[in-house]
C-alpha cells in the first residue's frame, strides 16, 4: 500500500504545498514592490474581475452540463434501452 493510496494523507500534503506556496509568493510581493497607491490597482482589479467572471462561467456551465446528464440517465434508466443496455433475443 503506497502513500498515494490514502486520501487523507494526499488531502493533508496539498493543503500544506498550497499554504507553502501562498506565503512564498506574499513574502516576494512584499520584497519586490508593494502597492503604494489605490490607482496602481486598477489593472489588478480589471483582471481579477474578469478571472472570476471566466471562473463562474465554467462553474455554472459545468453543473449545467451535470444535470442535463443525469436527467438523461434518469430517463434512459426507466425505459427499456438505456445506454449500455443490451437486449437479448
Amino acid at each position: 500500500m503506497s502513500v498515494i493510496d490514502s486520501p487523507f494523507v494526499v488531502f493533508a500534503t496539498v493543503l500544506l504545498l498550497q499554504w507553502l506556496a501562498a506565503y512564498v509568493g506574499d513574502v516576494l510581493r512584499r520584497k519586490m514592490r508593494a502597492f503604494r497607491k489605490e490607482g496602481e490597482r486598477q489593472d489588478f482589479d480589471i483582471i481579477r474581475t474578469a478571472s472570476l467572471t471566466l471562473l463562474g462561467l465554467i462553474i455554472g456551465f459545468t453543473f449545467a452540463m451535470a444535470g442535463r446528464g443525469f436527467a438523461h440517465r434518469k430517463s434512459a434508466a426507466n425505459t427499456d434501452h438505456g445506454p449500455g443496455c443490451f437486449r437479448r433475443e
